[in-house]
């Protein structure tokens, strides 16, 4: 891999984290105001819509 082709994969990796974040946050906001769950339980469904959505790509 050249160098700039390197830089563009980890620009495109960051756009696509702050997005994941900006969904999970979404989703656990809906989720909050729907009905409270335990932070674990946030946690670990944020890591597995994360693990979904980089799989599905």
């Amino acid at each position: 891999m050249d160098q700039d082709t390197e830089k563009q994969t980890l620009e495109e990796l960051k756009k696509l984290n702050r997005t994941l974040d900006n969904i999970i946050y979404t989703i656990d906001y809906i989720d909050r105001d729907g009905n409270p769950s335990f932070i674990i339980l946030d946690l670990m469904k944020s890591f597995l819509i994360r693990v979904v959505i980089l799989v599905l790509l």
